[in-house]
C-alpha cells in the first residue's frame, strides 16, 4: 500500500511523505502559538464560558469561525 503512486501526481511513496510531514506541521502549529478548532481553549473553555453567561454564543461562533479560517490559511501555506 505504502508502494503505490500517488493518484494525483503519479509520484511513489505520495502518501508516506503526507504521513511523514503531518507531525512536523502540527508541532509548528503548537511551537508558533496557534490553536486548532479541536483545542482545549475553542471546543471547552468558550462553551463553558458561554453557558457560565460570560460570552455570547455570537462570540463564540466568532471565534470557531476565525480559528477555522486561520487553520484553513495556514494550511495553505503549508502546502
Amino acid at each position: 500500500m505504502l508502494l503505490t503512486p500517488c493518484p494525483l501526481t503519479g509520484a511513489p511513496f505520495g502518501g508516506l511523505l503526507g504521513a511523514a510531514v503531518f507531525p512536523v506541521k502540527l508541532i509548528l502549529t503548537v511551537l508558533a502559538g496557534g490553536e486548532l478548532l479541536t483545542g482545549n481553549i475553542n471546543m471547552m473553555t468558550m462553551p463553558v464560558a458561554w453557558f457560565a453567561r460570560r460570552i455570547s454564543g455570537f462570540a463564540v461562533l466568532r471565534n470557531w469561525f476565525w480559528v477555522t479560517i486561520a487553520n484553513f490559511i495556514g494550511s495553505l501555506a503549508i502546502a
